[in-house]
């Protein structure tokens, strides 16, 4: 593994939803996601707008689990509520 690799693991999704979390479409990649975010010391989610709201049948991680959730646009108040009182940093 790099150094880089166990400084920060940078993440995707296919959804996140205010009462489930980060979720993902597939089994074995929600897995390898949790495995990852795991052993990694700084937990980053990179998510494009579109994804909040949304929810898929296997949920990933919660809030709390990612310290940075990047995004490109405010994805309400009531989730950035959540987010944050998770303690996870919203960046958008």
């Amino acid at each position: 593994s790099s150094a880089a690799s166990d400084v920060y693991k940078r993440q995707s999704c296919n959804g996140v939803e205010l009462n489930h979390g980060i979720t993902d479409a597939s089994p074995e990649h929600s897995r390898m996601k949790r495995i990852m975010l795991k052993n990694a010391r700084t937990k980053i989610l990179l998510c494009t707008g579109s994804k909040f709201g949304l929810t898929y049948m296997c949920r990933t991680a919660g809030f709390a689990d990612i310290d940075y959730l990047i995004t490109d646009q405010h994805p309400g108040r009531t989730i950035q509520k959540a987010i944050e009182a998770q303690g996870c940093e919203l960046v958008f």
